[in-house]
């Protein structure tokens, strides 16, 4: 048995021993103090899941400003690559687009996820170039344009073509740029998909600013 003769004693017991420390806890702290480091750790998980989905909310408004205002940018996007405007296309046109050429029987080898990701795509542009020819632009809209936009403006331009028979475009819209897609990217004029060995994406460089609150 362990004999307590100063508090330099006592301390060094309670030190060592795991069952007197938790016990001498249970007789000085009441039970609100005791549980209080697992309702802090419930308190800060809580609150990470709501900062989280304050993230979420605050990056569906930022994409769905961006998207709004890329779309009344379609005018500015068609003239900075050498294109006239002349009209953008709604979302009901564009399944319009994918549902003809279902039934002409142009989908063939297109899988289902792509074609789903074609009627959704951020944005379709009809345009002239400068002999008048009809032309689309397929824009993708992101805030940091990476390779998985590009492949998605790519091939919906890829689509465009063969659905319509008109030459299309592919372009991006973004603040910024992932530097791995730099060597596929430009801001001259690109000529239409299929029309040069090289295939590039016209990139519009939005500018860095906050939906309005």
């Amino acid at each position: 048995m362990t004999t307590i003769n100063i508090v330099e004693d006592f301390l060094r017991a309670i030190r060592q021993d795991d069952e007197l420390r938790s016990a001498v806890r249970r007789e000085l702290l009441t039970e609100d103090l005791l549980a209080m480091p697992q309702r802090f750790g419930e308190y800060a998980e809580a609150t990470n899941k709501k900062l989280d989905r304050l993230d979420d909310n605050i990056g569906d408004v930022k994409g769905l400003f961006m998207e709004r205002a890329v779309r009344e940018d379609a005018p500015i996007i068609a003239s900075d690559m050498g294109l006239e405007w002349k009209k953008t296309l709604e979302r009901q046109e564009v399944v319009s687009i994918a549902d003809e050429a279902a039934r002409s029987g142009l989908v063939a080898g297109v899988s289902r996820d792509n074609m789903r990701a074609f009627r959704r795509a951020d944005l379709v542009i009809e345009v002239v170039d400068s002999e008048e020819q009809p032309c689309y632009i397929a824009v993708e809209i992101s805030y940091t344009a990476d390779d998985r936009d590009t492949d998605r403006a790519i091939r919906h331009a890829e689509y465009l073509t063969p659905f319509t028979g008109i030459p299309a475009h592919a372009a991006i819209a973004s603040v910024r740029i992932d530097n791995r897609i730099s060597d596929i990217i430009t801001e001259d004029s690109p000529n239409p998909l299929g029309v040069d060995q090289e295939t590039t994406v016209f990139w519009s460089r939005l500018p860095e600013s906050e939906p309005p609150s």
